[in-house]
């Protein structure tokens, strides 16, 4: 049986805050890097009700949709995922309810851009409804639902600017989503952002980033789970201890400097609460 890919579109497919952001500099000759977008929703970076009005008014306006620049990498990635042969791609995205030409527009750009049939598009307002091996979707509130819904399936936030916030699990190239699907083996790990790397662990763009001092979201997921760790009670640990001593390992070979070395050792011990150093001394070299 072939895997279920669920893809979202907008944010993950095509550059929708691009688009936004477009239409904010002829609208207010507002420039506003994309770095400036903190959140999913693309009128939080304007001040007044009526500036946010306007821009999404202008979004449900017949053109807008068909306008969104698809990724390129996007693009590819789907044309390999068609050629493995062992999965299904079904784009689901959230109409506009505002502009009643939304869904018209969507199929066409879908069509267009990523040679997409008409029984493989879902448009959706709850993505927990369908049902999936695998979701990739860059709204946080997405992953969760959909994952409390179908916890059979894997869910990954696609890494963007506006949903740094997050420490959801995530992946932030097409690469590792094929990969994944191919069930190869996944790269070595490298942190996209403290460039934490060690050629001898398994981990990629899917990725727990140790590194205390670093402020990427791996190194979110890394500190969430460890302190769903620390929380947890008569032996039911969402994080094998284990887990956290292969990060300690990491740091024998790691390609990474020795202050940084010593601040994750540390900072491992403390998790674990090791009381003997010397019982861990092997494994742990500060």
């Amino acid at each position: 049986m072939k895997k279920k890919i669920l893809l979202d579109v907008d944010g993950v497919l095509g550059d929708f805050h691009g688009a936004a952001n477009k239409l904010i500099f002829d609208l207010f000759k507002l420039d506003i890097k994309p770095e400036k977008f903190i959140t999913w929703d693309v009128t939080d970076v304007l001040e007044s009700k009526e500036m946010k009005d306007d821009l999404n008014h202008e979004i449900t306006k017949p053109g807008f949709c068909s306008s969104i620049e698809p990724y390129q990498e996007a693009m590819e990635a789907v044309r390999q995922l068609r050629e493995i042969g062992t999965c299904e791609i079904v784009f689901v995205t959230s109409p506009n309810k505002n502009g009643i030409q939304w869904v018209h527009e969507r199929d066409a750009w879908l069509i267009k851009h990523f040679e997409a049939k008409y029984e493989e598009i879902i448009h959706v307002y709850n993505k927990r409804l369908v049902s999936g091996n695998l979701l990739i979707d860059d709204k946080p509130k997405n992953i969760e639902e959909w994952t409390t819904a179908n916890p059979q399936g894997k869910a990954l936030l696609w890494d963007q600017p506006y949903n740094k916030y997050s420490s959801l699990e995530r992946v932030d190239n097409w690469n590792d989503i094929v990969d994944l699907i191919e069930e190869k083996k996944p790269p070595h790990f490298t942190c996209h952002y403290c460039g934490l790397h060690d050629e001898n662990v398994e981990c990629g763009g899917i990725y727990y980033c140790p590194n205390p001092l670093c402020l990427g979201p791996g190194a979110a997921y890394f500190r969430s789970k460890m302190k769903s760790y620390e929380e947890s009670e008569n032996g039911k640990h969402s994080v094998n201890p284990s887990e956290i001593i292969m990060f300690g390992e990491w740091l024998l070979n790691g390609d990474i400097p020795d202050k940084m070395k010593i601040a994750i050792s540390k900072s491992i011990k403390c998790l674990l609460h090791f009381e003997d150093e010397e019982s861990v001394k092997d494994i742990i070299d500060c």
